[in-house]
């Protein structure tokens, strides 16, 4: 068996059944891990090859989720016997520091509320700063994943099981979607719940956005979004659940930045006598 042959087995039965990211591994793999590598057989590959073809890829984040599909599929593929020695014990895991997200200032926000009336893409973007949700996850809604009568409604992970979320409506968001509340809202969905709102092409919002927010990426609207619950001192667990963190550290290092300024002000409230 080839290593490729063993890849694609590695997918279909280890990955796809159980991981919404499967895809992002397949690309990975076409993109990152050259045929040369591909095409030996199983019992002839090297880890010193493989650690040569892992330091040239180019970014840091993509070298480490290259390792990944390394140390996953070979590791494996040892412990079921396919090879005789773990390779991937012999791999050197690359360092990745993971940049904080970069929210909107306040006269940030402002302005590109400004800018986008009456644009395109203007509902799509005040749906991301009203949810969190990620930039797929917002696309892949549809108008009966909201439950009015619960003001609640369905996110749809793109990461994992866990990233599959229910988050409370908040009331600008049947107004954004065109409702005068949730009322007109479920008399609409009794004729057009499967409908998905937004039928955008991904790449092309990323672009629009640069284009008006030349200084942040459109992931940045939902550290946006969690950051403004921060500040309205909703609770950093309640947080983690909305935007489908599986792990509290997760949220809480990439908005840690944000908790000296309101400690600060709590330490204030404190009294010993």
């Amino acid at each position: 068996m080839t290593y490729k042959e063993w890849l694609k087995d590695w997918i279909n039965v280890y990955k796809k059944p159980y991981i919404k990211s499967w895809k992002k591994i397949k690309a990975t793999i076409r993109l990152h891990i050259p045929e040369s590598i591909k095409k030996l057989e199983l019992s002839d590959l090297n880890a010193f090859v493989i650690q040569k073809a892992l330091n040239n890829v180019n970014s840091s984040r993509m070298r480490l989720e290259t390792f990944d599909v390394y140390h996953g599929s070979l590791s494996l593929a040892y412990k079921l016997g396919l090879i005789n020695k773990d390779i991937s014990s012999l791999l050197i895991k690359p360092k990745h520091v993971r940049k904080v997200g970069n929210a909107l200032s306040s006269e940030e926000l402002v302005s590109f509320l400004n800018k986008i009336k009456g644009h395109r893409y203007e509902i799509y973007f005040k749906f991301l700063l009203l949810t969190g949700a990620r930039r797929q996850e917002a696309l892949d809604f549809c108008y009966n994943d909201i439950y009015p009568s619960n003001d609640v409604m369905l996110i749809k992970g793109t990461k994992t099981n866990l990233s599959v979320r229910y988050i409370p409506v908040f009331p600008e968001l049947y107004n954004i979607l065109g409702f005068s509340g949730k009322d007109e809202y479920k008399n609409f969905l009794k004729v057009n719940g499967n409908i998905r709102p937004f039928k955008f092409s991904a790449s092309r919002i990323s672009k629009a956005f640069k284009i008006l927010c030349p200084n942040h990426k459109l992931h940045d609207l939902r550290h946006t979004f969690a950051t403004k619950c921060l500040e309205c001192e909703i609770s950093m667990k309640v947080v983690q659940s909305w935007l489908g963190h599986a792990r509290l550290d997760t949220t809480a290092s990439i908005y840690s930045h944000i908790l000296p300024h309101f400690e600060k002000s709590e330490a204030k409230k404190f009294k010993i006598i």
